[in-house]
């Protein structure tokens, strides 16, 4: 990854950037805007410019071309400015000499003679933290003045920055736009959006009346300087303008206004137009849409160590955004497969191609093997005929008979070429239904198989076809923590074999099959079986750190063995629909440790399913279709459920690992083709969408596209001294009194009795400072040096970070600091030499005065 390096060199006022791949050019500047789109959850999206009358333009005298320029969010933490309480300052906002200093009172836009100051009417931005998002690969260095020591070096930049909590359960977000101007968002989690209030101070050169209005013709906000409202805007001398809100709430518009009362800005919106207590935005780090003008499916996902994000799928756009000089850049028939590798930020693609034959094809796995290679697998319905799916020379398979199989291609790193490709042909349906990597070696399953190529796709490492004499269908693969592999599917096999004891509650239809195999040989290692009186699927398998086996899937038994503990035990099939379905195996596939049903309202003929299950280090992830939790919305914290969503038709819900209660869940109106987890706490989830899913802002993907776009959803694990408070909500400070030594979503720590902290954030337990001598606390959690209580007078704390005080002697009571004890009879005499010296010192004073 190239790392842009900027030199910024101050000399007096004037601020000069150089970098390695920025011009500068020296000329006049004619106009500037700095644009804001306001996010209110209820998404509020505003934008405001800023002009300067030609004469203020001119009297700057050398200019920068900003066009070329980002806008730059740096740390103030090394003084880069006196500005007073400034924690953050945004530079080159709007193109021009425009700088926003981001206070601990207020947000302050600076230009030429005029400063704007956004304040949080009856808020909480002077008791909150701002806390910068996303740090930049970009290197920084200030050099002020002729003393190389008071020169800057590695100063932190961001994309953007958060106040938390700048009304009660309001966060209020920066960034920079698409546009490349600054953009913010207020996040209202709770749908309370009447508490938002803000303040608009103008400072101007012009002593008259500094008052912002409401322009009555278009709904905008301005305020002028120097002419009339009703004079062109060439006469004045300075104008602020803010457009009129755009408010969305679940994807959809709502109709709302400003409202303006003595410089305090607030919004009306039709109270019977919202859902109350909604929050809107469910991804914490992004969401974001690849598409074009017709269908489009996410269907997988990976992510490598610099967090780029490879997006696979199948697509009926010919205008899919693949880029210039990838693989293939036409859609080449009906449906190809394609691949997109998305940047860190989410704001852009690094390349995308498509991948297809004359036919319907299709990608249905993607996994990057150890240098970072994307390796995908999938079918296609044309691999005999005049423009078959690519295949390449020295593959083990380049040529099939049927037109119907499955295929393994591997790409170079920039998509530009494959590096192999071959087919996977048999004598009946060679369907590719998942895909992991052993040692960089694609292992693949599908309809009685599970197949092992070498690393670059010339051979069969090994080859495995268990099963019974009748259809069975392996639909998914994971690599355990061992090396070893579980495949999770269906059987409609009479004599499946049961290997080494494997768990066994055969039903009487289709039924859920699992084996455990070796990773290096495709050894079997167990095999066990469950289902009842209905069908019943096995459609997506994870482990967790001991191999315990969670597969997820649907069935139409009402007489699975739910344990005592299952979120839903009973099950009622008079309406021949689907539930969803969950269960955990043992290591060794002999106990089962719990089985639920998921489901929801089945009076709207809906069935239901749980396709994906994903693990992290303490949580159960579970995707799939239906409205399984509407009905529970008063239970738990929901963000887009209802028990009136009769469009709902995907679902995440989260489980607790070990006791298996419900921790989470959102309701979604998109379909969710895929789930699994990277590093121990990251969750990636993809899928299509019909809807605007509060996609967030860049560049690629910001809006809706066709009949159906592909979406992905990136829930990464919380920093050091930060949490979740639920699985789908931003990861916030921990609180005084706790904190948080690991990256993941587990809880904070409080810190331990005998000692407190009095800041947020902590990333350790040597930040809870310990209670001095003197001083005890017997309680958890203490945010502060008050917690610590003196001891009383005849008790004593010799040592620091002490529970509780000491008991004197009898014949003592404690000292003044409460640190040890006094004998009374010592006390005493002290005390009388004390009062006699004293007597002393006034008798000789008297005496010398007369």
């Amino acid at each position: 990854m190239k790392t842009l390096t900027i030199l910024l060199i101050v000399f007096g006022s004037a601020f000069i950037i150089f970098a390695s791949d920025i011009d500068i050019f020296f000329l006049q500047q004619t106009k500037f805007e700095t644009k804001f789109e306001t996010n209110l959850t209820k998404e509020i999206f505003n934008s405001f410019s800023i002009n300067l009358s030609k004469n203020d333009q001119n009297k700057l005298h050398k200019k920068i071309s900003y066009s070329k320029i980002p806008i730059l969010i740096l740390s103030n933490e090394d003084k880069l400015t006196n500005y007073p309480n400034t924690k953050y300052i945004a530079r080159n906002v709007g193109r021009g000499k425009t700088t926003v200093y981001f206070t601990t009172e207020s947000i302050d836009f600076f230009t030429k003679n005029y400063l704007i100051k956004l304040k949080m009417e009856e808020g909480n931005l002077e008791e909150v933290e701002a806390i910068g998002k996303g740090t930049l690969d970009t290197k920084i260095t200030s050099m002020i003045g002729k003393d190389e020591s008071q020169w800057k070096h590695d100063i932190k930049s961001y994309s953007g920055i958060v106040y938390r909590n700048v009304y009660k359960d309001v966060d209020l977000y920066f960034s920079v736009s698409k546009n490349g101007n600054l953009k913010s968002e207020f996040l209202v989690r709770n749908g309370n959006y009447e508490q938002i209030r803000t303040r608009y101070e103008m400072q101007t050169k012009n002593s008259g009346e500094n008052q912002i209005k409401k322009d009555q013709n278009n709904g905008e906000i301005f305020y002028r300087d120097g002419c009339s409202e009703e004079e062109e805007i060439s006469r004045c001398q300075f104008e602020f303008r803010e457009k009129a809100p755009l408010i969305y709430q679940n994807g959809r518009e709502i109709e709302g206004q400003y409202k303006v009362e003595k410089n305090v800005v607030s919004y009306l919106i039709e109270g019977d137009l919202l859902e109350k207590n909604k929050a809107i935005l469910i991804d914490p780090e992004f969401s974001i849409y690849v598409g074009g003008s017709d269908e489009d499916e996410g269907m997988a996902a990976a992510i490598d160590v610099d967090g780029n994000i490879y997006l696979a799928g199948k697509t009926f756009s010919a205008d899919f955004p693949v880029t210039s000089g990838a693989y293939s850049e036409t859609l080449s028939g009906n449906s190809d497969g394609f691949l997109a590798k998305i940047n860190s930020t989410g704001n852009g693609i690094s390349w995308a191609t498509f991948i297809g034959s004359d036919d319907e094809d299709q990608i249905v796995a993607v996994k990057l093997d150890s240098s970072g290679y994307p390796v995908v697998a999938g079918t296609t319905n044309m691999a005999n005929g005049p423009s078959p799916f690519p295949t390449t020379s020295g593959a083990i398979i380049t040529h099939c008979d049927a037109n119907v199989t499955g295929f393994v291609t591997k790409f170079n790193l920039d998509g530009s070429a494959l590096e192999w490709s071959s087919f996977l042909c048999a004598d009946t349906s060679a369907n590719i239904n998942d895909l992991v990597l052993v040692n960089d070696y694609p292992v693949v399953v599908g309809k009685v198989f599970i197949t092992k190529f070498t690393t670059d796709g010339s051979d069969f490492s090994a080859v495995n076809c268990f099963g019974g004499s009748d259809n069975d269908v392996a639909n998914a693969i994971t690599l355990t923590s061992a090396g070893n592999l579980v495949v999770s599917g269906s059987t409609n096999s009479a004599d499946f074999p049961i290997i080494n004891n494997g768990y066994n509650s055969r039903g009487t239809d289709t039924d859920c099959f699992v084996a455990k195999l070796s990773g290096s040989d495709l050894t079997t290692i167990f095999t066990s079986a469950l289902g009842g009186n209905g069908f019943d699927y096995a459609l997506d398998v994870a482990t967790d750190i001991y191999e315990n086996i969670y597969v997820s899937g649907s069935t139409k038994s009402d007489n699975l063995p739910a344990t005592a503990d299952a979120y839903q035990q009973a099950f009622s099939d008079n309406l021949n629909l689907f539930s969803g379905l969950v269960f955990k195996l043992s290591y060794n596939g002999i106990r089962l440790i719990y089985l639920s049903y998921l489901y929801g309202n089945f009076s709207q003929g809906q069935s239901f399913s749980s396709t994906s299950i994903a693990t992290t280090t303490d949580l159960v992830y579970i995707s799939g279709h239906g409205d399984c939790f509407s009905q529970y919305t008063d239970s738990y914290n929901f963000f887009n459920a209802s028990a009136t969503n009769t469009t709902a038709k995907g679902y995440i819900a989260v489980f607790d690992q070990v006791f298996f209660s419900l921790v989470d869940t959102v309701q979604l109106s998109e379909f969710f083709s895929s789930m699994n987890a990277y590093s121990s706490n990251g969750i990636l989830v993809t899928g299509s969408t019909t809807d605007s899913l509060n996609a967030t802002s860049g560049p690629f993907g910001e809006y809706f596209g066709g009949v159906f776009d592909s979406f992905i959803i990136r829930i990464s694990p919380c920093d050091k001294g930060s949490y979740r408070p639920n699985a789908f909500s931003f990861c916030e400070l921990c609180a005084v009194g706790t904190y948080k030594d690991s990256v993941g979503n587990n809880q904070c720590t409080d810190c331990i009795a005998g000692t407190y902290n009095p800041n947020l954030g902590s990333i350790s337990a040597d930040n809870c400072s310990l209670c001095p001598p003197g001083r005890v606390n017997p309680n958890t959690a203490a945010s502060s040096l008050d917690n610590c209580l003196y001891c009383q007078r005849f008790y004593y704390a010799p040592d620091p970070g002490l529970t509780q005080c000491l008991a004197c002697d009898s014949d003592q009571f404690s000292s003044i600091s409460r640190t040890h004890c006094i004998d009374k009879l010592n006390a005493s005499s002290f005390i009388h030499f004390g009062l006699s010296s004293l007597l002393f010192a006034l008798f000789f004073l008297l005496f010398f005065v007369f």
